[in-house]
C-alpha cells in the first residue's frame, strides 16, 4: 500500500518552511535536521516557503532553465556528481539519474522531484545548499564551522577547510559544561541592531573518522550508523553533549583549525585582516556578487563576526586529552 502525503511545518530563526512529501520516506533527510523546529499548522510566523518533494523522472518533471548560469559542479560526499545552476532568486540543482530541484527563492516555492529508490541522495546535494539559501533570506549567514557552546550562553566557533579535524578538535572540548552545537554548519545572525551576534549549530549527524574514534575511545561505545565514506559513521547529535539547535549564543572565539603537529598544541593571535580573508575564503561564493546580493551579505555579517570575536590559529598536538586544559584561558 503506498504512503500517504505528508506536510510538516518548521519554525527556525526567522524561517518559516512547508514542506509537502508524496511519502515520510523522502521527508527523512529534512526532518533529521529539522525535527526540533517542527510546529503545528497554526504557529504564528511569516509568509512560508513551500517545498513539495515528490518521486517521479526528475528529467521529465523538472527542466533547465538555459537563462541559469552554472555556478558549481563537482562530486557529493556519497561519490555522485552534482551541479548547481544560480541566477538572482533562482537555483536549479540537478544530481543526474537522482533528483533536481527547482526553487524560487522570492515566489517562495520550490519543487524537488527524485528518482524511485534515491530518496536520501538528496541529503547533502539539494537539501543543505537549499537550506543555506532559504536562511540566508531569513538574516542566519552560513558558517562552515564546527561550534561548541558553554553553559554562560557563549560559543567558540572551529573553522577550516575540510580534513583538517575540526570534528575531531570540537569533541575534544567537550566537557566541563561545553556543548557540541555542530560538527560542520553554524548559522550566524543579529536578532537586533543593539545585540551582538549571535550563533547557533545545524543538527546534523556527526561524522566520525576511525582516526578520531583511536584519539577519543569514549565515542567507540555510541551507536552509530554508516557514512557515505567507508571508514567513518555517523553518530547522532543527540547521544553527544550537544546543545539545543533552538537556542542562539554569543560567539567569543574563533578558532582557526590548521594542520596537525607532532609535538604540543599551539594557538596564535590571527589579526582580522587575515581572519576575514580566511573566512571569506572557505564561506563565500558569489551567485549573484552585487554588494546588496548574497555574497555581500555573507561578507558584511563574516566581518562583523571577526570585529565581535578574538580569532586564533591552533595546531592540535599529540595529546588531545590535554587539549580543553590548555585552551581554558583563551576561550574562558
Amino acid at each position: 500500500m503506498p504512503s500517504a502525503p505528508v506536510a510538516v511545518r518548521y519554525a527556525a530563526h526567522g524561517l518559516c518552511l512547508v514542506v509537502q512529501a508524496d511519502s515520510p520516506a523522502l521527508m527523512a533527510g529534512l526532518d533529521a535536521v529539522l525535527a526540533p523546529f517542527a510546529v503545528g499548522d497554526d504557529a504564528a510566523g511569516g509568509t512560508p516557503f513551500t517545498l513539495r518533494i515528490k518521486v517521479g523522472r526528475p528529467t521529465d518533471a523538472i527542466v533547465l532553465d538555459p537563462a541559469l548560469k552554472p555556478f558549481w559542479a563537482g562530486r557529493l560526499a556519497d561519490g555522485g556528481e552534482a551541479a548547481t545552476y544560480a541566477r538572482e532568486d533562482l537555483r536549479f540543482i540537478d544530481l543526474p539519474d537522482r533528483a533536481r530541484l527547482r526553487a524560487d527563492l522570492a515566489a517562495g516555492r520550490g519543487h524537488l522531484v527524485v528518482a524511485p529508490g534515491c530518496e536520501r541522495a538528496t541529503d547533502y546535494g539539494c537539501i543543505l545548499p537549499l537550506l543555506v539559501d532559504l536562511f540566508a533570506r531569513a538574516g542566519q549567514t552560513a558558517v562552515h564551522a564546527a561550534g561548541v557552546a558553554d553553559t554562560d550562553g557563549y560559543a567558540v566557533l572551529l573553522s577550516g577547510i575540510s580534513g583538517r579535524g575540526k570534528t575531531t578538535t570540537a569533541l575534544a572540548l567537550l566537557g566541563a559544561g561545553r556543548q557540541l552545537m555542530a560538527d560542520d554548519t553554524c548559522f550566524v545572525g543579529r536578532e537586533s541592531p543593539d545585540r551582538p551576534l549571535t550563533v547557533w549549530g545545524l543538527p546534523r549527524a556527526v561524522k566520525v573518522h576511525a582516526g578520531t574514534v583511536a584519539l577519543l575511545p569514549w565515542l567507540a561505545d555510541m551507536p552509530s550508523s554508516p557514512s557515505a565514506e567507508p571508514d567513518e559513521r555517523r553518530i547522532r547529535l543527540a547521544d553527544v553533549p550537544s546543545a539545543d539547535p533552538r537556542r542562539r549564543f554569543i560567539p567569543k572565539a574563533i578558532l582557526l583549525v590548521s594542520e596537525r603537529n607532532s609535538r604540543d598544541h599551539t594557538l596564535t593571535v590571527v589579526d582580522r585582516l587575515s581572519a576575514v580573508t580566511a573566512l571569506t575564503r572557505e564561506n563565500v561564493r558569489a551567485a549573484d556578487a552585487r554588494a546588496v546580493g548574497p555574497a555581500g551579505r555573507a561578507f558584511g555579517m563574516l566581518t562583523q563576526l571577526v570585529a565581535q570575536c578574538d580569532v586564533y590559529a591552533l595546531s592540535v598536538g599529540p595529546n588531545l586529552a590535554s587539549l580543553a586544559e590548555r585552551l581554558a584561558d583563551a576561550l574562558g
